[in-house]
């Protein structure tokens, strides 16, 4: 089973809601209380991963019978059904972001001229990398996470609280890459490794990561180290980036290949749906599921 699709990695999710397994999918998603009325599901962060051989009406059926609303995913492509399979099962499947690949069947691996200097500079001033387990650093790393999350101003699903790292720490699959200067933990990365894939999971550096250029030796370290994989370096940051943001073009540099993921909805019960929706002000909203639209939910 996928590292994304098991219990043990959905139950890293605990500030979202609470695992609820598929079995057509072989996989777990989400599922979230909304305004003690109802229920509905998401897919775990930051891609479901559902079984290539998966009956995925089948999945939405077992998803209804448990009374949820609706359900929300985020597939990438690499592995599971293909899109086409996907628009036919759920209500729709939508381009979301681009996902920055290094992928050694397409090319060989070249990163940028500027990256190339920033690798070069991070050797100079002492930059370390190692592989660790994330457990021996787990208080450095959340510490790491909380500056990230302060200074982009994160939120949702991806504002981890240190209980999930805990948790991830035991998950299967997890390579902890960790630079250091000096002995002091500047820039930590981690990734999420299944067959001859590998996803970026998450990263975050200190002020002396960003001033060393941390972050570029990691990089480079990790995808030397996975070389023969599909390196999966993730998407913009945020949600509705065009990719011109400052995390898409460091790692755009590194890529030598684009994949689009895709956002996908399904409606599972559609009056209840348009019930929310009313009351939350949100039919026609562009949002799904429309009614947690933040914009529509605001008062008037």
């Amino acid at each position: 089973m996928h590292p994304y699709a098991t219990l043990s990695y959905a139950e890293t999710l605990a500030h979202v809601g609470r695992p609820l397994y598929v079995p057509a999918w072989q996989s777990h998603v989400i599922v979230r209380d909304w305004k003690n009325q109802t229920s509905d599901a998401t897919g775990p962060y930051p891609i479901t991963c559902i079984d290539i051989a998966s009956d995925l009406g089948s999945g939405l059926e077992q998803l209804r019978s448990f009374g949820l609303v609706s359900i929300t995913i985020v597939v990438d492509g690499l592995l599971g059904p293909g899109i086409k399979q996907i628009e036919r099962a759920f209500t729709f499947a939508r381009p979301f972001k681009p996902h920055y690949l290094v992928d050694y069947t397409a090319g060989a691996y070249n990163p940028s001229k500027h990256h190339r200097y920033e690798i070069r500079r991070a050797a100079r001033l002492g930059v370390d990398v190692k592989i660790v387990p994330l457990r021996s650093i787990l208080p450095a790393w959340t510490a790491l996470y909380r500056g990230l999350v302060s200074k982009r101003d994160i939120s949702g699903a991806s504002h981890f609280p240190p209980e999930s790292f805990d948790a991830l720490a035991k998950c299967e699959g997890l390579t902890t890459v960790a630079a250091f200067v000096a002995g002091e933990l500047a820039s930590c990365h981690l990734w999420i490794r299944y067959d001859r894939f590998v996803w970026s999971h998450l990263a975050a550096s200190s002020p002396l990561g960003y001033d060393s250029g941390a972050a570029y030796a990691i990089y480079d370290h990790s995808i030397r180290m996975f070389a023969g994989h599909v390196v999966d370096l993730g998407g913009a940051a945020g949600i509705g980036e065009t990719g011109n943001d400052g995390l898409s073009r460091v790692k755009a540099g590194f890529a030598n290949r684009i994949q689009h993921s895709y956002l996908c909805g399904a409606i599972l019960d559609p009056k209840k749906y348009e019930t929310l929706c009313a009351e939350s002000n949100s039919s026609g909203s562009a949002y799904f599921p429309a009614y947690r639209d933040a914009q529509s939910n605001r008062p008037r």
